[in-house]
């Protein structure tokens, strides 16, 4: 039988065990008090997968208990739920919020095989999953349904779904954390500091960033208003543009690629350097109004839906895998938009058809 109590701290930290309960499920329930941008860089990762690779179901219930929770992780919440998550906000209000439950289920047509539900004192958090002293009980769906720990483990998933139906639980949004931001500024409560943590370190330029980026500003110096970044695979072209645009100050970015998964990996990088940014999505039934929006080239490369853009419209336009270019539909986006910069990304600039995209 898996050890019922993790109890935290460099001896039993409470992260490890989630990370495998996660992995082997395809039902996933999340009711925290506090979410820390922190904290949810530890389980992004596990999270997504679960959704995009797994087909997972995923939910989660967070608040505005005492102003903890930090903007930052809600707009990442956001990331997860373009991916399929149900992100919901317990408005506290007058009400204490402060469950941390951790429920992850593996069923089979409606049938559940599996399952483990961590009911104890971690919020997402690094502190909490990681190094702090937290105890976190385990609570197993067992075979025998004659067992008494069954009752528990159904009063679990049946209390976490009444307050994920409860009428202060909304759906979460950009609009809704626009205002938190705000009220969260000025009239933060005294008590909050309790619970403070750092939020997740901004990334730095890597060395090849840091070479690259004066390239570019020496190229829009030299009145280009278009570039070319070629870079080997893994040596970060995707936090390259978000650096570049951010130098820029930029206010409305658009990226454009063909691969659903291309996009996906751009969203959580650009969101990594502009934590504060709307972000959103421009493909098949998704057509969001944000500060930086990821799209499909199949979808908005098509001249009813260019159109809908003014060819000003993104101040800083990033193309990735700009090898493909000289395709007719990337021409024609190309030929639509004119921002006060372009960036192709690439790490194959020859093209088999000898096209030069050098003239692109």
């Amino acid at each position: 039988m898996p050890q019922q109590l993790t109890t935290g701290g460099i001896r039993d930290p409470f992260l490890p065990r989630l990370l495998t309960s996660i992995r082997q499920a395809n039902e996933i329930d999340l009711a925290v008090a506090f979410v820390k941008s922190s904290g949810l860089a530890l389980l992004f990762s596990a999270l997504s997968d679960a959704i995009l690779i797994r087909g997972a179901r995923l939910r989660v219930l967070t608040s505005d208990y005492l102003d903890v929770t930090d903007p930052p992780a809600l707009r990442r919440l956001l990331l997860l739920a373009e991916r399929g998550a149900e992100v919901r906000l317990f408005e506290a209000g007058n009400h204490s919020f402060h469950l941390k439950a951790y429920i992850c289920v593996r069923s089979h047509w409606g049938q559940t095989l599996w399952g483990a539900a961590f009911i104890g004192s971690s919020n997402i958090s690094r502190t909490a999953l990681t190094d702090g002293l937290e105890w976190n009980f385990r609570v197993d769906h067992p075979e025998n349904l004659t067992d008494p720990a069954a009752s528990h483990f159904r009063e679990i998933r049946d209390e976490f779904q009444i307050l994920f139906d409860h009428s202060n639980a909304h759906t979460l949004d950009h609009a809704w954390i626009d205002a938190y931001e705000v009220r969260r500024r000025v009239q933060r409560l005294p008590l909050a500091h309790v619970w403070d943590e750092p939020e997740e370190p901004r990334p730095q330029p890597s060395p090849v960033q840091v070479e690259a980026l004066p390239a570019l500003e020496a190229t829009r110096l030299a009145g280009y208003t278009r570039g070319l970044a070629v870079m080997a695979t893994g040596l970060g072209k995707t936090y390259l543009a978000a650096f570049d645009s951010e130098r820029l100050q930029a206010r409305c970015v658009l990226f454009v690629a063909h691969r659903e998964e291309i996009l996906l990996q751009a969203e959580a990088s650009f969101q990594q350097v502009c934590p504060s940014a709307r972000i959103g999505w421009y493909a098949g039934g998704r057509k969001d109004e944000a500060d930086l929006l990821f799209a499909s080239i199949q979808t908005l490369g098509r001249a009813e839906h260019l159109a809908l853009f003014g060819p000003a419209h993104f101040d800083y336009v990033v193309v990735d895998e700009f090898h493909h270019a000289a395709a007719p539909i990337y021409r024609r986006l190309l030929q639509h938009f004119r921002p006060r910069f372009l960036l192709g990304l690439t790490a194959t600039p020859e093209r088999t058809d000898q096209s030069d995209i050098m003239s692109l």
